[in-house]
């Protein structure tokens, strides 16, 4: 059990040494080719949604070049009339469009098929990029010649909230670790706030087919697709200057909503390698519980203090990188329920047929 957990700690190291190993994209300026696209799929975001069109006429890459095509999936709030009110006095290309099939993928998919541009960048709603977003990805698809390519995603926080605070550092630890399993030639986590591939190999890989009833994975379960079609030309732009935030959730039913989506796309998996890696880190957490009954304490407390250790690295790099700084007393409390989270969602998730 102690060796179980120990392994836990190289692998950690592992993902440090993979995180640092990947380069750093620094943009310059991007010339202006054929027009991009920005696909948004927008349900009940009334109150995000201007942020994110704000940040979008910000951008530095010329409105003459992109388009924003927004889907509306079955909205009840008023996000239609806010979107379409500010489309009035936009400078951007704006296309408002009404899903017809309830579902992320299938608003995505709709707003592909209405898409003008080759490119095809994804964002959420609820998200703000950096003036420097569009630009840095339309440059590094040039420059490394991509079909896919996935981004960095902070969540903004208070300092003074320990549950925004938290949701930052495990939210930047599926960020840092899905950029090292890359690295590593693993892919297995991407998010679909900040993610772009080619409307080409879109249809190239049929879509979302073959996933179509999932709630989640309109991210993951692509990248993957294009991956097992073309290993080297799936990208991590590892650039602050292509980074897209987002606001933490704001009470705990919203939360375990969402990483119980998250969790229940685990038997989707194809890639055995995924799935591996995906059982191994349940099976970490669940021993380290066990192992507080079944081994000195001695021994548990100096296991524990080298994972918290190894981890505070990884994840203070992670953020810092984004230009974040890691909160100790939110990391320390996480450090303490993190093992007892990972089991009770990765359960959750297993149980609950959650669909689209």
């Amino acid at each position: 059990m102690a060796i179980f957990l120990t392994s836990y700690i190289f692998l950690v190291v592992f993902f440090i040494y993979q995180w640092h190993k990947i380069p750093v994209y620094c943009p310059s300026i991007a010339i202006p080719t054929d027009k991009i696209t920005i696909v948004i799929a927008a349900k009940n975001e009334a109150n995000n949604i201007i942020s994110l069109l704000e940040s979008l006429e910000l951008q530095t890459f010329p409105k003459s070049h992109f388009e924003v095509v927004l889907v509306d999936d079955f909205s009840t709030d008023n996000t239609i009339e806010v979107a379409s009110f500010y489309q009035k006095a936009s400078q951007m290309s704006i296309s408002i469009i009404q899903n017809h099939y309830q579902g992320k993928k299938n608003a995505i998919a709709k707003g592909i098929e209405n898409a003008k541009g080759e490119l095809i960048v994804c964002t959420d709603a609820d998200c703000v990029a950096t003036s420097t977003w569009l630009e840095t990805i339309v440059q590094f698809f040039r420059n490394t010649d991509a079909k896919f390519a996935f981004g960095l995603v902070l969540i903004n926080t208070s300092n003074t909230n320990l549950f925004q605070q938290m949701q930052q550092i495990e939210f930047a630890s599926l960020v840092g670790s899905g950029a090292a399993c890359w690295q590593a030639k693993m892919p297995n986590m991407c998010n679909g706030a900040n993610i772009a591939y080619l409307k080409s190999v879109f249809y190239e890989v049929n879509g979302f087919q073959g996933n179509e009833q999932i709630a989640s994975g309109d991210d993951e379960f692509l990248m993957q697709k294009v991956y097992a079609k073309h290993p080297e030309k799936v990208f991590f732009l590892k650039s602050f200057e292509a980074l897209v935030s987002t606001q933490p959730i704001s009470n705990f039913s919203k939360f375990y909503q969402q990483r119980t989506r998250w969790a229940s796309k685990f038997e989707y998996y194809n890639d055995w390698k995924v799935q591996v890696v995906a059982l191994y880190i349940f099976w970490v957490n669940l021993m380290q519980i066990i192992s507080f009954f079944f081994i000195p304490f001695a021994w548990f407390i100096s296991i524990w203090t080298i994972r918290a250790l190894s981890e505070y690295i990884f994840l203070g790099s992670v953020l810092g990188f984004m230009h974040k700084r890691l909160n100790l007393k939110a990391y320390l409390l996480l450090v303490l329920v993190y093992p007892f989270y990972v089991v009770f969602f990765a359960l959750a998730g297993r149980f609950k047929n959650i669909t689209k």
